[in-house]
């Protein structure tokens, strides 16, 4: 339930907020509250996730494309995401999500996440993104043409391409498994 109020929090925030460039860092600030911790007294690691997807949200609307893409109906989709734990988070902590858009190519962008807490990265994640609406994916050029800036992607580097490299051979194992696992209750 906390979430959803936090979501009210971030589009009142989203109307009155910094704009920054979309290869700018977006930074919000964040309390562990009790209800975010698990039974080890720190973070439970799908808050980190769901945070960061609202963290997105508000830098969505800092690049200042946020209610031209909900005019548009087209919308944000995680297609892959990795995260990494460093340092927990304890109940009462404050923190701040850093949201930094790493690049994009015609159909996918990489976006990189960091929890950060007294000057210590306590999580990082790289996340994969495309854009859709009306059921077709959306050209990235043309969302970040939203932003009304000509506005080029930096180069894909050996990070992302290792990412990717990653997801491609992971999906190529469930395919594997689906198959057998489809051949075995023929």
């Amino acid at each position: 339930m906390n979430l959803y109020f936090r979501l009210i929090r971030i589009l009142l925030k989203i109307s009155s907020c910094k704009i920054i460039k979309a290869d700018e860092t977006s930074i919000i600030k964040y309390r562990a509250w009790p209800f975010d911790c698990d039974i080890n007294f720190h973070m439970t690691g799908s808050r980190y996730t769901a945070l960061m997807d609202l963290s997105r949200v508000y830098f969505i609307g800092q690049i200042n494309i946020f209610s031209k893409l909900i005019k548009r109906k087209w919308f944000p989709v995680v297609k892959a995401q990795e995260i990494t734990f460093y340092k927990p988070i304890k109940p009462l902590q404050e923190f701040e999500v850093q949201t930094k858009l790493l690049a994009w190519e015609d159909k996918y962008c990489y976006v990189r996440q960091r929890i950060v807490s007294n000057d210590t990265v306590c999580a990082e994640a790289i996340i994969k993104g495309v854009f859709v609406g009306n059921r077709k994916t959306i050209p990235l050029q043309e969302v970040m043409e939203l932003a009304g800036r000509d506005v080029q992607s930096p180069a894909i580097t050996e990070m992302i391409r290792r990412f990717d490299a990653l997801q491609e051979n992971k999906a190529a194992a469930i395919s594997k498994l689906n198959n057998k696992i489809t051949a075995s209750n023929a």
